[in-house]
């Protein structure tokens, strides 16, 4: 409930994904958490924030929708756990202190449409538990409505009104 209510206060993309991924990190045997924002133009999902142990390494990562296990989540909106993280990271998988072995990949949705991705890395073979899908599930319903509000602020709609005709 804490961390529902912190992210939902966030004034930044950055604290938003901070409360997130503390509460992954808690949550989860995740020894490092990523957010993957989609671009549409370009047709990838981009690392812009990550925590945990040597988790700079992810910043900027780019992976094409549809491609490794986070693309393919933010192509499917369907989420992947346990999956070899080599799959997805390649090398870097291997250049944290202990390697990551294992991943969880949430696809982060507003309605039918793609913000992003939740990607959980741990270093023991088939980390996660359905318990642990389901927390982190639970926290990426809220923080893709704050992702929306942050990266996609729309402007406030006037309402027209037509007088009505005898």
């Amino acid at each position: 409930f804490q961390t529902t209510r912190a992210l939902s206060t966030a004034q930044t993309v950055e604290a938003a994904f901070g409360h997130a991924a503390q509460h992954v990190r808690q949550e989860t045997p995740a020894a490092v958490c990523a957010l993957f924002v989609h671009d549409p133009g370009a047709g990838v999902v981009r690392c812009i924030g990550a925590a945990g142990e040597k988790s700079e390494l992810l910043y900027g990562l780019e992976i094409k929708v549809g491609e490794r296990i986070t693309g393919w989540a933010a192509s499917h909106l369907q989420p992947i756990a346990n999956s070899d993280a080599a799959l997805d990271l390649g090398p870097l998988a291997g250049a944290f202190r202990s390697r990551l072995r294992s991943a969880l990949v949430i696809p982060l949705m507003n309605r039918d449409k793609v913000l992003g991705v939740i990607s959980a890395y741990a270093i023991d073979e088939n980390a996660f538990r359905n318990e642990h899908r389901y927390a982190v599930e639970q926290i990426c319903g809220t923080l893709s409505a704050k992702l929306e509000e942050l990266l996609h602020p729309e402007a406030p709609t006037l309402l027209k009104f037509s007088p009505r005709k005898a």
